[in-house]
């Protein structure tokens, strides 16, 4: 019995071993896919050798490996020429006996027009069953090369942890060419730099394919040395398609958001500058999609289009989940505040970039071939620009129901908007759009008249002087005898919405009333309240699951859990809470004010935190002191229809109703409206109020431009004049001073 492993001992100490100890296969290139291809193999054989061909007889012939030390046995590289475009290799390793035959499949040619790379990021050791399934899927793949943005091991210092990494996903480091970024966990340890072969000094590097640059920089440190050498790579590219990547991104939602701000004046300038494409990150375990941003054009919200072109803006991609988090195969698809998000989803994924001419198309998919995201870029054709800019969008149309209205515009590419009352070239034209200069968005605010129509013909023109030859026509008229109601205005008919009693939801078991399962859900009742004035005192108590929004007399005066901005039926809650219990909300500074005597409406809406919670819970009641005004468990309308509910338009003979303490004693008034070139000021009885009054006019930007001083008798019986003498079109501020009183107007000066 004691023979076996003494035999087995001599072989292994003899000149050869009789099964093979390659583990770790995986590529790399020192230049692009074609050209400085090189695979590397762990092994304990003391020469190793690999043999190769494009067909199985290894035609080109017995290679032996170049050997270096690793962290346990040897690894070796095998470096080869030049490689054939879209062909297959087939090697096979010797480190004492010659291993199975394996193949590799080389990329197109680097020189087309087209290519596809899949890219991502995140390994760790958290869930490696999901590792070796991400693994297995991009095996399957049909890509160029490959994109890791970091983090392999969790810990770069662990034989273990690497062991692992390599084992579970064999099936793609034997196959795939992956180039790499530098990560936190990564950087400091000697294991992973020898581990893999990267153009260049590797830590950072560039590479070409087709009309493509890739460019891979290190988050971690030497931020300068590497900025000059952007630079330098961004001035001197002619390259259609710039594409960055790195570890850390600039703008996420969650945890390392401030990660990396101090180099937005340096980094993401030389993004915005040069015009790059794509800046592909890791490090937070999830998707996230960014708005376009350009920080050249503004830091704090989005510009119109992604693209390299001016006022266009970056598109970075965060793909931080080759194995780092778990995952049962259902995304959790979210919505953040944050300005610069445009779509996310918790869940394992890999983006797939196609590449073709001018084209750039990227799909974001979980390993089980769910598409979380999709998107394409089209680029605009070289040269000088002599097309000239278009509105995509326009309006208002038809009838509007509110007296200041507010006229929007959407260009294709950064421009000038004027407009006119007649048609005529944009040179003739001789009033600017206040709002967008410049930019893709443009604005201004018409005070309008009940009953008029009004109609303008609007043009623009693009930096490179290419003006449109037709004008568009914005034609709109006002109508403020109708009122649009939305669900959570005093007023709106509900008389369909089902009636029930609180609590609400579904899932717990406890309900008074089970809804349907949606992702939002919506309330409202009536009060009457008598007097509210004694009242010193407002406050919600709440019993919600997972956020809530409540308004009062169709004003909000709660958000708990739910993201700051505006939000929709399909906005998830942002964090989860569980209901059962009530949370207490003053209200006092926000609700009271809001009261007044009589019927009253309290209207809330009731959020998912996403698509896997297993309930939705609601009540609400309000108090004042030891007063209640609604209270618990009590009635009310709701609708689970899944969406949000249908506006309602109101008409009535006059204007739409508010109640008398809301409404000023006396409006200013000034007509007509648009003028030219003079306007009458006329303000009725002013109570209390008698002598000297003074009208002040000023600017949108705030200066002042003229000021009329009269008497309350003159301007309450026939109104003062004032003649806009040298002053320019556009929406002037009318403000009348009486003592500490102040009545203000707008109108719109055309000349």
């Amino acid at each position: 019995m004691k023979s076996i492993p003494l035999s087995m001992g001599i072989l292994l100490c003899g000149a050869s071993l009789l099964w093979s100890t390659v583990t770790h296969i995986h590529w790399g290139s020192k230049n692009n896919p074609l050209n400085g291809l090189t695979v590397t193999w762990q092994s304990y054989g003391p020469a190793d050798s690999i043999r190769w061909g494009y067909t199985d007889l290894y035609e080109q012939g017995t290679f032996a490996g170049t050997q270096r030390a690793d962290y346990s046995g040897y690894l070796y590289d095998y470096a080869f020429p030049a490689v054939q475009p879209s062909a297959t290799i087939h090697y096979s390793i010797y480190d004492g006996t010659w291993g199975v035959e394996k193949t590799f499949q080389t990329s197109c040619d680097t020189i087309a027009d087209r290519l596809t790379f899949i890219t991502g990021g995140d390994i760790h050791d958290y869930n490696l069953p999901g590792w070796r399934t991400m693994a297995e899927t991009l095996a399957q793949q049909d890509a160029d090369f490959f994109i890791h943005m970091g983090d392999k091991a969790t810990d770069g210092n662990s034989a273990t942890d690497w062991d692992e990494i390599y084992s579970y996903g064999a099936s793609l480091f034997e196959k795939a060419l992956i180039y790499y970024a530098v990560s936190n966990h990564d950087y400091n340890y000697s294991i992973y730099y020898n581990q893999f072969v990267l153009p260049g000094e590797e830590k950072w590097y560039s590479f070409e394919f087709g009309d493509a640059l890739f460019i891979s920089l290190n988050s971690e440190r030497d931020f300068a040395a590497q900025y000059a050498w952007l630079v330098d790579q961004l001035r001197n590219t002619a390259k259609k398609w710039k594409i960055v990547y790195f570890h850390k991104p600039f703008f996420v939602t969650v945890v390392h958001q401030q990660d990396m701000d101090a180099y937005r004046e340096t980094w993401w300038k030389a993004f915005d500058d040069y015009g790059v494409d794509l800046v592909l990150n890791g490090h937070i375990h999830y998707y996230m999609r960014s708005k376009p941003i350009n920080l050249n054009v503004n830091a704090e919200t989005p510009v119109e289009e992604y693209g390299s072109g001016p006022g266009q803006g970056r598109l970075e991609m965060v793909l931080g989940n080759w194995g780092s988090g778990g995952y049962d195969g259902t995304p959790s698809y979210f919505s953040n505040t944050d300005w610069f998000v445009e779509k996310g989803a918790w869940a394992l994924n890999y983006g797939k970039c196609r590449i073709h001419g001018d084209t750039l198309h990227m799909d974001v998919l979980d390993p089980y071939g769910l598409l979380l995201d999709s998107l394409t870029i089209i680029k605009r054709p070289q040269g000088p620009d002599t097309t000239a800019p278009f509105f995509r969008e326009s309006g208002p149309s038809g009838t509007v129901r509110t007296a200041s209205v507010l006229v929007t515009l959407k260009t294709n590419e950064p421009a000038y908007v004027r407009w006119g009352l007649v048609d005529q070239p944009y040179e003739t034209m001789t009033t600017q759009f206040p709002s967008g200069e410049g930019g893709f968005n443009h604005s201004m605010v018409v005070a309008g008249v009940h009953g008029q129509t009004y109609v303008f013909y609007v043009r623009a023109i693009d930096d490179s002087g290419n003006s449109m030859d037709t004008s568009a026509v914005i034609s709109f008229t006002v109508d403020t005898t109708c009122t649009s109601m939305s669900w959570k205005d005093p007023g709106y008919d509900d008389s369909s919405w089902p009636l029930g009693l609180a609590e609400f939801g579904y899932g717990d078991g406890n309900e008074a009333t089970t809804i349907a399962r949606v992702y939002t859900a919506y309330f409202r009742k009536s009060m009457s309240v008598s007097n509210p004035a004694p009242l010193s005192s407002l406050a919600l108590e709440l019993n919600y699951d997972d956020g809530v929004i409540v308004y009062l007399n169709g004003a909000e005066v709660a958000r708990l859990g739910m993201p700051a901005s505006q939000v929709g039926y399909d906005t998830w809650a942002s964090t989860a809470h569980e209901g059962g219990t009530y949370t207490t909300v003053d209200i006092t500074a926000q609700g009271l004010p809001l009261l007044h005597d009589g019927q009253n409406s309290i209207a809330a809406q009731v959020h998912q935190e996403g698509s896997g919670s297993s309930d939705i819970s609601f009540d609400l009641a309000l108090v004042s002191g030891t007063d209640t005004l609604v209270a618990r468990k009590g009635q009310w309308r709701y609708s689970d229809i899944g969406r949000e509910p249908d506006s309602i338009e109101s008409c009535t003979s006059g204007p739409y109703s508010i109640p008398a303490a809301q409404v000023p004693e006396k409006s200013l008034m000034v007509f007509p409206n648009p003028f030219n070139p003079a306007v009458t000021i006329q303000c009725g009885k002013i109570p209390g109020k008698d002598g000297l009054v003074t009208v002040e006019i000023f600017r949108v930007n705030g200066s002042s431009v003229a000021t009329v001083e009269t008497t309350v008798a003159k301007i309450s019986r026939n109104g003062v004049v004032w003649k806009a003498v040298g002053v320019s079109s556009g929406l002037y501020l009318f403000r009348l001073r009486a003592g500490d009183a102040f009545y203000s107007a707008k109108a719109l000066l055309l000349r």
